[in-house]
């Protein structure tokens, strides 16, 4: 499965249930790459209006291999080796956060980094990983 994600720059992804940012340009590339994705309830509100298309699942027990999901509100380490490929947008700043990305990258090999501006962000990185 293909595992997506956003962190700050101390591998923050929420603090106090809400996302630390959004930017409308990561949005773009998801649906520019991605095409469908799988998420949970908390993402809805933020990929539904993007015209993302997407299939929601209840709990990261409903995941399938194959499947391109976006993950805001767990962390990625509780998937462990179902994770085939991890794509990260880095925000390239530092947010509050209570809830951080855990998974160890020692596996995954990077084989693609892109910067692009983003809308709300002079620089967003998007690093590829496999394993």
């Amino acid at each position: 499965m293909r595992v997506i994600v956003c962190l700050d720059d101390d591998l923050g992804m929420l603090f106090g249930r809400k996302r630390q940012s959004r930017d409308s340009a990561v949005l773009e590339d998801i649906k520019a790459e991605y095409g469908e994705i799988v998420i949970l309830p908390f993402s809805q509100r933020l990929i539904e209006p993007s015209g993302i298309k997407y299939t929601l699942k209840e709990t990261e027990n409903d995941f399938k291999r194959g499947e391109t999901i976006f993950l805001e509100s767990i962390d990625p380490a509780r998937l462990g080796d179902k994770i085939d490929e991890l794509v990260i947008y880095r925000w390239n700043r530092r947010y509050l956060a209570d809830m951080k990305f855990t998974l160890s990258l020692a596996d995954f090999k990077r084989v693609g980094v892109k910067e692009f501006a983003g809308s709300s962000h002079d620089k967003i990185t998007k690093e590829i990983f496999k394993r």
